[in-house]
């Protein structure tokens, strides 16, 4: 008997994860694309300072890293862009980034995908937005049916022990 509170736990949990999904799948897509892109930065950028540690200069394209063997090829972003390399005056005296979705070399500014934080606008990217109407009526509906689902759940269980054991559970 202890096995239908347990059930119907993971009844309720599993059925609220897939409506949560619902609402928040397309942004968990884009977060995942931004967070891969700014892995591949960190990767090109540990390359880049690996070149220079061996040859004493940085490497004068991305593409040298790969013709030194520093990679094997080159990644594109995952908006099918080229990753920016630059020398800068800056303390590592370069910079990688991506131009992001809307594929133009902003400085790392604008919806360009840096190392670091960073925090990307709804307008371009879809996330970090405020829920719209219709997101809050779905966000409502979850809750209910969770709170539904939870009261008949507890009066299950307080009717099921009545019947088994012939006495008030609660």
């Amino acid at each position: 008997m202890r096995a239908i509170p347990i059930m119907l736990g993971a009844l309720l949990i599993s059925t609220a994860a897939i409506f949560a999904l619902e609402i928040l799948e397309p942004s968990m897509l884009v977060h995942l694309k931004i967070t891969e892109a700014q892995v591949q930065v960190r990767l090109l950028r540990e390359a880049v300072l690996h070149y220079r540690s061996s040859f004493g200069a940085l490497p004068p394209t991305l593409d040298q890293l790969a013709i030194s063997g520093f990679m094997v090829r080159l990644p594109n972003d995952r908006w099918g862009n080229h990753y920016i390399y630059r020398q800068t005056e800056s303390q590592d005296g370069f910079v990688v980034y991506s131009p992001g979705i809307d594929a133009i070399d902003q400085n790392g500014e604008g919806d360009d995908v840096i190392n670091g934080e960073k925090k990307y606008d709804c307008d371009v990217y879809g996330v970090n937005c405020p829920l719209s109407p219709i997101e809050w009526a779905k966000l409502l509906s979850i809750l209910l049916f969770v709170l539904s689902f939870a009261a008949l759940a507890v009066t299950g269980v307080v009717g099921v022990c009545r019947l088994c054991f012939g006495r008030d559970a609660t």
